[in-house]
Parts: C-alpha cells; sequence; structure tokens
C-alpha cells in the first residue's frame, strides 16, 4: 500500500474500464483561487487549501462525461486533518 490519502474518483478498485481507482489520483490538480468561504464555526484554527480538478479531453476518452471535482483539505491547530469533496457534472445524461 502507498502512503498517503487515496483519491478514488470514478471507480473503486478494479471493476470497471478505467485504471484501478480511477484516474484522478493520477492527475495534476491546479488550486482553486475562488474557494466558497467557510463557515465562521469551521474556519477557526484551521488552515486549508481548496483543490480542483477539471476534465480534459484526454479525460473525456475514457470517461465521456465533464465534471468539475472541488477537494478541500484542511487542517486544524489540534492536528485534525478534513477532506471534503464535492463533483459537479456538466451534463446530465444519465451514468
Amino acid at each position: 500500500m502507498r502512503r498517503g490519502i487515496q483519491i478514488c474518483y470514478l471507480q473503486f478498485g478494479d471493476c470497471g474500464s478505467l485504471d484501478q481507482h480511477g484516474f484522478a489520483r493520477n492527475k495534476i490538480w491546479l488550486i482553486d483561487e475562488n474557494p466558497p468561504p467557510l463557515a465562521s464555526n469551521e474556519s477557526f484554527g484551521k488552515s486549508f487549501v481548496d483543490l480542483l480538478l477539471k476534465s480534459s479531453e484526454e479525460d473525456l476518452k475514457q470517461w465521456p462525461h465533464s465534471f468539475k471535482f472541488h477537494l478541500r483539505v484542511s487542517l486544524a491547530i489540534d492536528g485534525d486533518l478534513t477532506l471534503v469533496s464535492r463533483v459537479r457534472k456538466h451534463q446530465w445524461q444519465a451514468l
């Protein structure tokens, strides 16, 4: 097992036509320059970064549905690490 946090997106395991656990974990993510703000009760004593993965032309060849995957990684002063993910699909046909 590798170290770190596995980001499994589009499939878990090797039960589909994509690479094991999808392709999100092997992509370069961008820093989201305009993330939604943290609620005041969630922001005290925390540092965070918002990451963004958008579907590319290469991705659309493997998975023909455009998407945006947002991942907020926050670290509290007491050492608690929290990840919150949101995926927005842009085409509304059935998967």
